[in-house]
């Protein structure tokens, strides 16, 4: 009955109106008229999903159609300035019909870029938006490819460590746990899940952690110098991290969230600002889009970042 109530109420907000039943309705008509609404019930979800993916379609691409007049944009791995037309990588229609989606490649860094909308949208308009992507799409199961990330850290059972920007975490952390290991959550576009799993920064404490990793984030961060400082942050003395992603090739380009594919010299050159050193890169499914993943294991190199100054 809760699903219900919250379905009517779901349908009035898009126009689907439920009439209030009459007071003298008789118990047959009552029958009839109850499942008549049960029925445009069951019929809801692909409609409230179409309308939430109108509604993605429509914000998004407000916003991406200004990127059309953008003829240069800055690096944010290195900080070239990227203007010539060759260099801009545009791709008319993505995800759910979302478009123009315009990146740019760093010629200095090989960095790609964008779009300059998303990277540059305010930090609780995206979380929204994210909510509402995920009201009308879900991810796979990635359980096993965070396990591989996290195992690529060689993770002892003494050390506290946190998987950021965790999705849909719950079976993870329950093995993980399961295992003896310290292991907790980061996830701010998701409900409260799980004990061990923030939804807040304010949940994580300065070096606090001895190992951070992550898995399919990386190409979703606005300012990426900026939250790997804050990764670093996060670690205590000898702490390290492993991101993960197929986004180190140019795959999955349809999602205008995708805003930062850290290609060729691009991962070197951010560790390298950041005060951090690549220890080891491992890399499966070469040649397969579905299955390709690369994970990039860095430590502390012993040198502070400017940008931590």
């Amino acid at each position: 009955m809760k699903h219900c109530a919250e379905s009517i109420k779901e349908a009035t907000r898009f126009g689907l109106g439920f009439p209030r039943p009459a007071i003298r309705w008789r118990p047959v008509a009552l029958a009839k008229r109850l499942v008549h609404h049960l029925a445009r019930i069951a019929q809801l979800p692909s409609g409230l999903q179409s309308a939430r993916e109108h509604l993605l379609r429509v914000s998004l691409t407000t916003s991406l159609e200004r990127d059309e007049s953008c003829s240069s944009a800055t690096c944010p791995i290195c900080g070239s300035v990227v203007s010539a037309p060759g260099q801009i990588v545009r791709r008319p229609i993505g995800l759910f019909d979302i478009g123009p989606i315009v990146r740019y490649r760093c010629g200095d860094c090989d960095a790609v870029f964008g779009p300059m909308s998303v990277m540059a949208m305010a930090s609780d308009r995206l979380i929204a938006e994210y909510k509402l992507l995920y009201s009308v799409y879900s991810e796979p199961d990635t359980t096993r490819y965070q396990l591989e990330t996290f195992r690529a850290l060689r993770p002892r059972q003494s050390e506290k460590i946190l998987n950021y920007a965790c999705g849909n975490w719950k079976k993870g952390i329950r093995d993980l746990l399961s295992e003896g290991f310290d292991v907790y959550g980061y996830e701010p576009c998701l409900p409260k899940q799980h004990p061990r799993i923030a939804t807040s920064l304010a949940e994580l404490s300065a070096g606090s952690f001895n190992c951070v990793f992550s898995h399919n984030y990386i190409e979703h961060v606005q300012s990426p110098i900026e939250q790997f400082v804050a990764w670093k942050r996060l670690l205590g003395a000898g702490g390290r991290m492993a991101h993960s992603t197929a986004c180190f090739q140019y795959l999955f380009d349809e999602s205008p969230f995708h805003v930062c594919y850290l290609l060729g010299r691009s991962m070197e050159r951010l560790a390298e600002r950041v005060g951090l050193q690549i220890c080891e890169r491992h890399t499966r499914g070469q040649g397969s889009r579905d299955e390709f993943m690369e994970i990039v294991v860095l430590a502390a190199s012993g040198t502070e970042s400017r940008e931590a100054r």
